[in-house]
């Protein structure tokens, strides 16, 4: 039961904060960006950008290794209608969070956090060189900051809204733009799209280590004993979290058998004794 609640209490953590977008996403020059979806149609020139309402702090907090834990992002209205006419296999999207200011100094050794989908399974690796963290950080809060307001006319930016679409590939704020895309605007191999709903993503937490700027940077993977975080997307736009419980062996009823066999010699011997 202790288990169990503790399952509940951190997934209600995270469902609360979820429910609380009120607001466009976050640029990461805040210190503390939120996790936004994009998902992109370049075949229709459709894209469309939500904050999920839960920072890059708390989701370390409560959903890097926690067992058992699914939370679901809910979609809405906007994502249904934006890609009515798509095709699953023309959609794009990822999940990413970032910032480049800690306890208000910009860019400071260290400081430089990214949470991001990736297609690359844990353990069999992928390069993100620390020289390459400073340009994926600032592609973050560019992106997002397009996003709070959009420079071109073509698309209105989400300003006080918790999604919106652009609809012009040009636009800097546009998923399958060149400063976004599937590798934060061509910084390391991250490879962190996926395609159509129902696939699931990695998840993983990307730091600097404090070395050389051709050293890789830190990579810790959403993950516990039982299997890895992954991200998926439904076709009405909901994204959902989920980390494998950890559960106890069961052990098996021969086990048990064989056992109970063991004590039953034990008290015939203590009777002879006895005798």
């Amino acid at each position: 039961m202790k288990f169990n609640l503790k399952k509940l209490v951190v997934a209600l953590a995270l469902a609360a904060a979820a429910g609380q977008a009120s607001a466009a996403v976050v640029p990461a020059s805040t210190g503390n960006g939120d996790l936004f979806l994009t998902a992109w149609d370049s075949s229709l020139n459709l894209s469309y950008s939500r904050d999920l309402g839960v920072d890059l702090t708390s989701f370390l907090a409560n959903g890097m290794s926690a067992s058992g834990l699914t939370s679901v992002f809910a979609g809405d209205a906007l994502f249904t209608t934006t890609f009515a006419n798509s095709s699953a296999n023309n959609i794009s999207w990822n999940i990413v969070a970032g910032d480049n200011v800690v306890n208000g100094t910009p860019n400071a050794a260290g400081s430089l956090r990214i949470l991001s989908t990736s297609t690359v399974t844990p353990g069999t690796g992928f390069i993100f060189k620390n020289s390459s963290l400073q340009g994926a950080t600032n592609n973050i809060n560019n992106f997002q900051g397009y996003q709070v307001n959009d420079p071109l006319p073509a698309g209105t930016g989400c300003g006080t809204n918790p999604s919106c679409v652009i609809t012009n590939s040009a636009d800097p704020g546009f998923g399958g733009n060149t400063t976004w895309g599937s590798s934060l605007g061509g910084n390391g191999t991250i490879s962190n799209v996926g395609t159509g709903f129902g696939s699931s993503l990695f998840f993983y937490y990307i730091t600097g280590n404090g070395g050389n700027s051709l050293a890789s940077s830190t990579l810790t993977a959403f993950a516990n004993a039982a299997g890895n975080g992954t991200w998926t997307l439904a076709s009405n736009g909901a994204a959902t979290y989920a980390i494998p419980g950890v559960s106890a062996v069961p052990i098996p009823a021969a086990v048990w058998l064989f056992g109970s066999g063991l004590l039953g010699l034990v008290g015939i011997a203590r009777r002879k004794r006895s005798a």
